[in-house]
Order: C-alpha cells, then structure tokens, then sequence
C-alpha cells in the first residue's frame, strides 16, 4: 500500500482554453511541490503503524474499524 494524497481544483475559465499558460508552463504542466517537515520518529511511528499495518487511519494513526491496533500518537498527537 501507497499512501497518497490528491487535490482536485477547478478554475473558471472563458474562451480558447489552448492559450492557457501557467507559471511551469502550458496548461498541463500544472503540480505541486512536497515538503517533508515530519519529525522523522513521528513519521516513522505512522508509517509502520498505519501504512505498514495496514489501515486506514486518522490523524492520530487510529483506524475505527480496527480499535484494537490503538494509534500510533496519543490525544496530544504525540508519540506515547
């Protein structure tokens, strides 16, 4: 499994849509960039507990139809 994130926008446009341009260039060029500020044992933590184990958690690492995995950071987001 692959955690992954996905945005979609939409832009209200008018006209000939071939003439678009965007700062990276034509319209299609468009992405993002990804900053990695995890504290890199926090991330670990969430990472093998969520990722590696399987589920589908939340911000915490708590997934509700597996209560009995617990979470990966306690009610302060924090390791334990």
């Amino acid at each position: 499994a692959l955690p992954m994130v996905e945005f979609k926008m939409a832009f209200p446009v008018n006209g000939d849509l071939s003439r678009a341009r965007l700062a990276s260039g034509p319209s299609w060029s468009f992405h993002y960039d990804f900053f990695n500020a995890w504290e890199a044992p926090t991330l670990k933590a969430l990472v093998d507990h969520c990722v590696v184990g399987a589920l589908q958690c939340d911000a915490r690492g708590y997934d509700q139809t597996h209560p009995e995995a617990g979470a990966a950071l306690d009610e302060n987001y924090e390791l334990p």
